[in-house]
């Protein structure tokens, strides 16, 4: 603590790196310093809206990772922070390279999203706000007041490990998550929490996938019927495109409700199958408890609901759209491929909306 006489006084939360400093240390162009104890602290990740300029501010919610580094890397050259798990695998990558994704469109005065890590020359710090990684995205398309159930499932308390790689070199620390000491719940319920996010995590990227790939499809079928000379012989064609193409959007409807494009529209559209697991994972996790029975059924029904519509998109691919890359094949046109799953979509799909 430091005081003045002017009535002011100073709290330093947290000398980690003081603590853990040495000569040794002062001598490396890179170090990755032992982060404290996080808590996983339920109420942390709102904050105050309007906080007072006449009050302190409260430790960050999260882990909190220190890292020196000599010299600000080069220009081009990727810094890579990863969360791992307790058995070594990666549960959270951040990268000097790769731009934070906004939850909402930017507006023109807006400030332009930053780097998920930004580095300077000597000591930094980064915050994990332990969760997993986020769901996949579709692009163009958010999710609104459903934005966080969209986020990774928060960890459960345990061991896990930060490796900071810089230049190709790479440092793993331990790193420990306790559970906030003011709950008071058993590790099987958290475990049973933890299971269920998780699990519709994994709902949400599959059903997301799919409409990526939907929508990549659609955007060949749109541009190749484009192309078509305009003739007798490309008819069947034309025809079986705007067939399919109608099929596509049936089910990436039921998925997706790409209507929504702001804040509470989902007060005038329906929201779909993927808003509807978002809003589960926000309900699931808001309390450090096991699901209720009400939400395993709820979850079990939407399960069935996404295997249902898969399944159809499953069809598609094999009888709809092989039937007609046979045709395309026939008319010595270029073919229709699916995307591999988990690849965002491009640019192209602009012309498939």
């Amino acid at each position: 603590m430091v005081a003045t006489h002017g009535r002011a006084f100073w709290i330093l939360d947290d000398i980690s790196p003081l603590r853990q400093f040495s000569d040794d240390v002062a001598k490396k162009d890179v170090h990755l310093y032992t982060p404290g104890t996080a808590y996983r602290i339920q109420a942390g990740a709102g904050g105050e809206l309007h906080p007072s300029k006449r009050t302190g501010q409260n430790p960050p919610v999260g882990a909190v990772i220190y890292f020196y580094l000599k010299d600000a890397p080069k220009t081009g050259a990727e810094t890579k922070l990863e969360i791992l798990d307790a058995s070594g695998k990666s549960i959270r990558k951040y990268s000097s390279a790769e731009t934070e994704l906004p939850d909402e469109p930017l507006d023109p005065d807006d400030k332009k999203p930053e780097k998920q890590i930004k580095l300077e020359a000597g000591l930094n710090r980064f915050v994990w706000n332990l969760r997993y990684e986020e769901a996949h995205r579709v692009p163009d398309y958010y999710l609104w007041e459903y934005n966080a159930g969209a986020k990774g499932p928060v960890a459960a308390p345990g061991q896990y490990q930060v490796r900071l790689t810089v230049g190709g070199e790479s440092q793993i620390v331990p790193l420990e998550v306790k559970l906030d000491p003011r709950v008071n719940v058993s590790a099987a319920d958290l475990a049973q929490q933890f299971s269920m996010l998780t699990q519709i995590h994994e709902e949400l990227n599959r059903v997301y996938d799919a409409v990526n790939q939907i929508q990549d499809v659609r955007s060949q079928v749109t541009g190749l019927k484009r192309r078509l000379p305009e003739n007798a012989s490309t008819k069947t064609i034309a025809a079986s495109a705007d067939d399919l193409d109608k099929k596509l959007i049936e089910v990436r409807d039921q998925i997706v409700n790409l209507t929504i494009s702001a804040n509470e529209d989902s007060l005038a559209y329906p929201p779909q199958l993927d808003a509807k697991l978002a809003f589960l994972a926000i309900d699931v996790g808001s309390a450090d408890s096991a699901p209720t029975e009400a939400e395993q059924l709820q979850f079990e029904k939407l399960k069935r609901q996404s295997g249902e519509l898969l399944s159809r998109w499953d069809d598609l691919q094999r009888r709809d759209l092989a039937a007609f890359q046979k045709l395309t094949v026939e008319g010595s046109l270029s073919t229709v491929v699916v995307p591999p799953a988990g690849r965002t979509g491009e640019a192209d799909n602009a012309d498939a909306h």
